[in-house]
């Protein structure tokens, strides 16, 4: 794949031509995810060490009602053959909530929209950079990922841990609510 950028000269009236030639999507999708999976242990260690991690376990999820958060994490973590990470669970919260799906460019967009609705964390912002600087041809996705984001409330704050009996699509759509109109959220 290649990026063309054009520049004018400012000496010459004459546009010239400069390319940048980027490896494989694939590979460089690879080289984010083992960059994810090596970070994961050390934001934990770093930024997650006074938050104590959940109490409950995935098979518990299951029993919660059937449309409930719980339960629809439960099918997201199934579906996906993961278990709750320790101290990471808010994480695949957000991908059953807003929707993302797991692919590399999914992971970049959900960052996108959390900063964009009021996430502020050295982690998004180093997912969003590296991201944007390692996969530029998903700058369309990010960009509308960053403003529906804008639309959305500030949930990150939210208990989620206390929200797993609550309806995943009720959570959502405080989430997207418009806060003029509903006073809870001005």
């Amino acid at each position: 794949m290649r990026f063309y950028f054009e520049i004018q000269s400012t000496f010459k009236n004459k546009i010239m031509d400069y390319s940048i030639s980027l490896p494989q999507r694939a590979l460089r999708e690879s080289l984010l995810i083992q960059l994810f999976e090596i970070s994961k242990p050390i934001y934990r260690e770093l930024f997650k060490r006074k938050q104590r991690a959940w109490k409950v376990e995935k098979i518990e999820l299951f029993k919660y009602p059937e449309h409930s958060l719980g339960k629809e994490l439960y099918y997201f973590l199934s579906k996906n053959n993961f278990e709750l990470e320790k101290k990471l669970e808010n994480h695949d919260v957000l991908h059953v909530i807003l929707g993302f799906e797991l692919s590399v460019q999914d992971e970049i967009c959900m960052q996108y929209f959390c900063l964009s609705s009021g996430k502020r964390s050295l982690y998004c912002l180093f997912t969003i950079l590296l991201g944007t600087l390692v996969l530029p041809e998903y700058y369309t996705q990010y960009h509308d990922a960053y403003n529906r984001g804008k639309l959305a409330v500030n949930f990150h704050n939210w208990k989620f841990e206390y929200l797993l009996h609550e309806n995943r699509n009720e959570l959502r759509s405080l989430i997207f609510k418009q806060a003029t109109n509903n006073p809870l959220f001005i």
